[in-house]
């Protein structure tokens, strides 16, 4: 069968697929279940963004407050970033931290109680943002207390970049390190939000974000499944199309600025439809397809984080990957465990310009490899139609590798290995997600069969190599050659680790910084080109401190000192033998006879 061809150009970018994928959090009290740790952990996201009330929070006295007919009322607080945190700290890798301060009120009072809270609270976040979404608000340079449903006060873009200006150096007279997000804006657009943003706070900025749900344009009366489909093509609103237009308002502020455009939310729809199917496709398997298509654009058009919205819905809905308190697992959660784990990863990725011929159908092809492994994604976005396509030679190897495919026909990925070269043709069922990767080196074990867990395994021999009272050397072994990089944690308590070393595909590592005579939990975990494998843990004690008025010499023995009276006695008869034996006279004998008897047997 005669299928259209996948033709693979030249490298266009290079990309950190480790810090690609990313979700907005929103577990309330969720966050510190193991249940929740445990689905996170079968994913590649590793960065997280708690946007969740801090709008409307007040951190310090636990209260969220609501605009009312005369004034604002008060209520329980409706976000824990204690638990947030928690969460972070306890998935591995750790998260990314993305954290949200309250700037409707623009109240410089708000943003240092909120850091204050964060400061003592031990909560170090890497990123952080000033509100959310600033063209939607209705309070502004309002208090809490006198919020009104009446209120219409929403700011300028030129008043919302004035303030960020006047957070940043408070953010980072709590946070020295702390790096700005300029915006969460409400869309990928060339628009003044971004523009100002970056006119005014340009080189103090680590990012600027912005929100994409690329079917809304879509979602009309009379749309269906195909039309739901269709933002995929490059005329319509996906992330490779939209992106770069945030990106133009960025540059033509500040142009030596550089500073990246990440997309800060990312789903197909933001709410309800007039037709009422677009719904429907958000709570089933076509989300998926879309999704996928989308963050596959978003990889050909080289943007460095998509953060889908959201991970975790605990009340239910249709847009989680998780929904409900009895989790409920939507099938685009399967997008982020099957396939962006499998897919190549890690800080230097190449993407490469790949072409689907035709290409005015909704299918299209990406090409990417890292040091190890070779992967090509191709998605069918047809709602009713099968397309057969022709694999590249770029991925044909041979050393082995696995292919995952889902179609609507299937109720879970299907996932099969290859032992030298995949299939070269496949014909793929309407609305299906392919993945074929594959090594480009020969990662077989001195037995000379393959790695069983791509994902990395357990790390073994964990072992003191030296301890003193204030570091210690460990060592240990990688599993099975396979291992991309570790991640070694050490604190009072496996369960209460806090502080990490990451290190590359080492198996040696010097913890310093420690208390003398006190007993430390080591753990290294093992990342496999794929994903986390494992981790393995050890205890050990550091020793007293010295005192330094009991040091010995090197080659002295330490103990205590004895003098005796006698030995004394016969040094001094040996002295004065000196001059009678020097003149030979016979006492001197004597007197040496003497002294040495005293010496020996005293």
């Amino acid at each position: 069968m005669v299928g259209d061809p996948i033709s693979v150009g030249t490298q266009t970018y290079s990309l950190n697929m480790t810090s690609f994928w990313g979700s907005v959090g929103q577990f309330g009290s969720h966050a510190t279940t193991s249940t929740v740790r445990s689905l996170a952990n079968n994913t590649a996201i590793t960065n997280y963004r708690f946007a969740d009330a801090t709008e409307a929070s007040n951190l310090s006295s636990y209260v969220t407050w609501t605009a009312g007919s005369t004034g604002g009322v008060s209520g329980p607080i409706q976000v824990n970033v204690t638990t947030d945190w928690q969460f972070c700290q306890e998935i591995r890798p750790k998260c990314v931290f993305t954290a949200s301060l309250p700037g409707e009120t623009n109240s410089t009072g708000d943003v240092r109680s909120a850091l204050g809270f964060f400061q003592s609270h031990g909560i170090d976040p890497t990123y952080w943002a000033v509100g959310n979404e600033p063209d939607a608000w209705t309070h502004f340079n309002i208090p809490w207390a006198s919020w009104k449903t009446s209120d219409a006060s929403t700011p300028t873009a030129t008043q919302y970049a004035k303030e960020v200006q006047t957070m940043v150096p408070i953010i980072r007279s709590y946070f020295p390190n702390a790096k700005v997000i300029g915006i969460e804006n409400f869309e990928c657009a060339n628009d003044t939000w971004i523009r100002e943003t970056e006119l005014i706070n340009g080189p103090n900025l680590t990012a600027v974000a912005c929100h994409a749900y690329s079917a809304n344009s879509a979602d009309v009366a009379g749309a269906g499944l195909q039309q739901f489909y269709n933002v995929l093509l490059s005329t319509g609103n996906n992330l490779a199309t939209t992106v770069p237009n945030a990106e133009a308002a960025v540059n033509y502020e500040c142009s030596d600025c550089h500073t990246p455009v990440w997309v800060g939310e990312n789903n197909a729809i933001s709410g309800g439809d007039p037709s009422g199917n677009f719904n429907g496709y958000m709570a089933s398997y076509p989300d998926f397809v879309l999704t996928g298509g989308n963050l596959m654009r978003a990889i050909s058009a080289g943007v460095p984080l998509v953060q889908f919205f959201q991970f975790w819905a605990p009340n239910g809905g249709n847009y989680a990957l998780v929904n409900g308190s009895v989790p409920v697992v939507r099938p685009a959660y399967d997008l982020f465990s099957y396939y962006a784990r499998n897919i190549s990863g890690g800080p230097d990725v190449s993407v490469y310009s790949t072409s689907l011929s035709p290409t005015v159908r909704p299918v299209f092809a990406q090409f990417l490899t890292n040091a190890t492994t070779a992967s090509l994604l191709v998605v069918n976005a047809n709602a009713t139609t099968s397309e057969t396509v022709v694999l590249p030679a770029n991925v044909n190897t041979n050393f082995g590798g696995h292919t995952y495919e889902w179609s609507n026909t299937t109720s879970a990925p299907v996932v099969a290995s290859f032992a030298t070269n995949p299939t070269s043709t496949w014909t793929l069922p309407p609305q299906t997600l392919l993945l074929v990767e594959s090594s480009r080196v020969n990662a077989q074990d001195s037995s000379g069969s393959q790695p069983s867990q791509p994902t990395g395994g357990v790390p073994s021999n964990l072992h003191l190599v030296s301890v003193t009272d204030t570091q210690a050397t460990v060592a240990w072994r990688n599993y099975n050659g396979t291992t991309w990089s570790v991640e070694v944690s050490y604190g009072t308590s496996c369960s209460a680790i806090s502080q990490d070393l990451l290190a590359g595909p080492q198996t040696e590592a010097n913890l310093t910084g420690l208390s003398p005579k006190t007993t430390y939990c080591v753990g290294v975990a093992d990342f496999g080109p794929l994903g986390y494998g494992g981790t393995v843990y050890a205890n050990f004690t550091t020793a007293s401190t010295p005192n330094p008025l009991s040091v010995v010499p090197s080659g002295i023995s330490a103990g205590p000192i004895h003098v005796d009276l006698w030995q004394v006695v016969g040094a001094l008869l040996m002295l004065a033998a000196v001059p009678m034996i020097y003149a030979r006279r016979w006492p001197g004998a004597i007197l040496v006879a003497l002294g040495l008897a005293l010496l020996v047997f005293a």
